[in-house]
């Protein structure tokens, strides 16, 4: 079992480590699945990845992997420690660790090819409206 404060910590680790397509180096390139993949390994949550996808990958096909490989949750109940899946387009296509907003409420930490880098973005109403899913990682203490 690990703890949420656990999930937050190492995907602050990943604060701005360089957006790469497909990579999994913590401070050399990683994509959005890429820091959930390193967190969920640090911690010993999971040796799950994917890989071979496209920049904007397949919507539903990414939902599949996520159900598979985490447990789904109401997006009203989402903490930090969780992981959210959002539409940039009409398709899920991006994701990222929910963590505590240092300046109050919720952010997350996420990937960002338009940034270039790792970052951490407060969840307002804009990206609150595009999560389609939410996700417990596996062995997190609820």
């Amino acid at each position: 079992m690990s703890t949420r404060a656990a999930v937050v910590q190492e995907a602050r680790a990943l604060l701005g480590t360089p957006y790469v397509h497909q990579h999994r180096r913590a401070g050399e390139g990683v994509d959005c699945a890429g820091v959930i993949t390193l967190v969920g390994r640090t911690l010993g949550l999971s040796t799950f990845d994917v890989i071979n996808y496209e920049r904007h990958p397949e919507g539903i096909r990414l939902l599949q992997l996520c159900d598979e490989h985490m447990t789904r949750i109401g997006v009203a109940e989402i903490q930090a420690g969780d992981a959210i899946v959002m539409r940039i387009t009409r398709l899920p296509q991006h994701v990222g660790i929910v963590v505590d907003y240092l300046d109050g409420g919720l952010s997350m930490i996420h990937a960002d090819n338009k940034v270039g880098r790792v970052v951490e973005t407060p969840l307002d109403a804009r990206w609150l409206a595009r999560i389609c899913a939410a996700y417990r990682l596996p062995g997190i203490e609820t």
